[in-house]
């Protein structure tokens, strides 16, 4: 039964305030037509203000993945994030794309991953003073030791089941505004008929196609009976007891370490716009002496790997 609810207009769509129910501790306990918003790469002067807003007025809290180079950026909206009450976790320091697959093939080193991982998890919780313990891997993309060491530096990997594609519909693809609209509203509708009508919503706050078509994705799942829930770390689970924060930030007091000298090398872009790695990059950190916990099983390289392989 549907609960009586104000309606409320956002860049010229009519949407609602959706109540929250109750926080979720595991995306094993999603009902159906329950799902969570979370958004990626941010935070943004431009568009994360205008997803902060959307979110408000519709009374919805979601989670943010920010990356750790935009954090540090943009410090003062990832702070305003976690003062609206939103979930924050990180999504590396440089989003470097396909890179379980680059590291798969040889085309990237492990120390890549190791420092994009942690400089990212640290440069977003020293920014926001505060970060959640959840990560998400850029693309998705990962292999089996990438996933054991997230788990290991005590993270909750998130992925997602309804993939809206909002970062494809640019204006200049797409020059009308109300095609990019229906445009992602049609692959949200495609993707949680997908998953079950269910699940984990990814979106992003660095374009503002993702922002111009937030109204109409809250009034859409208003409109289908969906709850918004909004999946939180355990009771207990704090900055102060993440081993990631508190074991890299002691090993970077004691040694003396500038924190940039954790930060990996930043991906080079060809002509085309891929990003090119260095294969024989190393690290100036040992992480390994950071993170006594981390396991490693040596893999053979595959020109051909996936994301999912090893």
């Amino acid at each position: 039964r549907r609960r009586h609810t104000r309606y409320i207009s956002v860049t010229g769509v009519q949407t609602c305030a959706l109540p929250i129910y109750e926080p979720r501790f595991s995306v094993k306990g999603f009902a159906e037509k329950e799902v969570m918003l979370t958004f990626d790469d941010g935070p943004t002067m431009d568009v994360t203000p205008r997803i902060l807003e959307a979110l408000d007025m519709a009374g919805v809290k979601a989670a943010f993945f920010n990356t750790g180079n935009m954090a540090r950026k943009f410090q003062s909206m990832t702070k305003e994030v976690i003062k609206r009450g939103h979930v924050l976790g990180s999504h590396t320091y440089w989003h470097t794309l396909q890179l379980g697959r680059e590291i798969n093939r040889g085309k990237a080193t492990y120390d890549q991953f190791l420092g994009d991982l942690i400089a990212g998890h640290v440069a977003v919780a020293v920014a926001g003073k505060y970060i959640d313990p959840f990560f998400r891997f850029p693309n998705g993309c990962s292999n089996s030791n990438m996933v054991r060491n997230v788990k290991e530096l005590g993270l909750k990997n998130f992925r997602w089941a309804a993939d809206t594609f909002d970062w494809s519909f640019t204006e200049r693809k797409f020059p009308q505004y109300d095609v990019r609209r229906k445009g992602i509203l049609k692959n949200l509708d495609d993707a949680l008929n997908a998953s079950g009508k269910k699940g984990i919503i990814l979106m992003h706050d660095i374009f503002s196609q993702s922002a111009d078509a937030l109204p109409a994705v809250l009034r859409y799942l208003y409109d289908n009976d969906y709850k918004v829930v909004l999946l939180k770390p355990r009771l207990g689970t704090s900055i102060n007891n993440l081993p990631l924060v508190t074991q890299a930030m002691a090993y970077i007091k004691q040694n003396n370490i500038p924190f940039d000298d954790v930060v990996p090398e930043k991906p080079r872009q060809n002509m085309a716009g891929d990003q090119i790695l260095d294969p024989q990059f190393k690290s100036k950190v040992n992480f390994h002496e950071m993170f006594p916990q981390l396991t490693y099983k040596p893999t053979p390289i595959d020109a051909k790997a996936t994301c999912d392989s090893f």
